[in-house]
């Protein structure tokens, strides 16, 4: 049976999930959240380990640049929280605190009441984007549309999303948050990533198809809800630049009509301004 994540923390149910804290300087050109007039939260507690293991080193990569193969966890049911640091510790679904199950593939952890899980599982237990990922690489179950395509095609296609994503205003999210800025950054967020991270993955054909793209693009909008709040003005850009990012990633289901798009025809897909009015 999967441990679960535990966190003690009992100021936790009077505060909101909104309320994080904000970096320092207030102004930035990369740090995920601009000048804000509010006083700072009270911080969250650091993650175990985090800071002092390399998770690459620990484990051999699949998937993209964030899968992770088997490892046990600890079974002491004193000391529950994984030692080693390779889980988040905020719910991929409502990316709030809490108890929360481990996936056995990759470091997102859920809530089982945000996946509506009467019980809790038994034995090896995958989330749902890892589920959706294998599917779509599984020779016997991936769509006819990826069956057309290679890999090569596959990151050169990918790679015209990522320009797509690249919209006006989305500058706090193109590269990695310097962390000479925010030092504290590190403390709440497992696994940063940026539009350009993604494009050197997918240069390096990191990803088997665009399940695995769409997956790891979106832990863009969690580490921004999670360091800046859902409500923050960063936090509704990002939801932009994934909603793009999933119009974009139809390739999968309609390779033969991107073609035209491969060629230098744009314009199929709408943009940031469309999509947030």
């Amino acid at each position: 049976m999967w441990s679960c994540v535990s966190l003690s923390d009992p100021g936790s149910t009077e505060r909101t999930a909104q309320k994080r804290k904000f970096p320092s300087p207030p102004h930035s050109s990369n740090g995920h959240s601009p000048q804000d007039s509010s006083t700072s939260p009270i911080k969250k507690k650091k993650k175990p380990g985090l800071l002092n293991n390399n998770n690459k080193e620990q484990s051999e990569l699949r998937h993209g640049p964030f899968y992770y193969m088997k490892q046990p966890l600890t079974t002491d049911p004193v000391d529950v929280v994984p030692q080693d640091g390779r889980n988040d510790f905020y719910c991929w679904v409502c990316h709030r605190e809490g108890q929360v199950l481990c996936c056995e593939l990759c470091p997102r952890v859920y809530h089982a009441k945000c996946l509506r899980l009467t019980s809790e599982p038994e034995g090896d237990w995958f989330c749902p984007e890892c589920e959706k990922i294998t599917v779509a690489e599984c020779i016997e179950t991936q769509s006819k549309a990826m069956t057309m395509l290679t890999i090569e095609q596959l990151s050169y296609l990918l790679k015209f999303a990522i320009q797509k994503m690249k919209q006006p205003g989305t500058d706090a999210f193109q590269k990695p948050v310097p962390l000479e800025q925010h030092p504290d950054y590190a403390e709440y967020i497992f696994h940063p990533m940026d539009l350009c991270t993604l494009e050197k993955n997918a240069k390096k054909k990191m990803y088997g198809c665009t399940e695995a793209f769409l997956a790891d693009a979106k832990w863009i909008l969690h580490n921004c809800i999670i360091y800046n709040g859902g409500n923050h003005k960063l936090t509704q850009i990002a939801k932009v630049v994934i909603k793009i990012c999933e119009h974009e990633v139809c390739v999968s289901y309609c390779p033969i009509l991107n073609a035209p798009r491969v060629r230098g025809w744009g314009g199929w897909f709408p943009s940031a301004e469309s999509l947030s009015g």
